[in-house]
């Protein structure tokens, strides 16, 4: 698949998906949820939180996962 292919957008978001509920369900025990949050809206994403060191750690997971899958 190309970029520009009409499948790349629902390509796009389901890795996007299943990056961050990688890092929700490995990384982000129930405790810290209020911590570190990911939005994620058309092709844009938000990683928030509270404690600024949680949102950098999380940052980062999330980063080198992307990378993993080539974003």
């Amino acid at each position: 698949m190309r970029v520009g292919d009409v499948m790349s957008p629902t390509v796009f978001n389901i890795v996007v998906d299943a990056v961050v509920r990688h890092w929700k369900h490995v990384h982000r025990p129930a405790e810290f949820e209020e911590l570190a949050l990911f939005y994620y809206a058309d092709d844009d994403g938000m990683i928030t939180g509270t404690d600024h060191a949680r949102v950098q750690a999380s940052l980062d997971i999330i980063t080198s996962s992307f990378a993993t899958v080539g974003l």
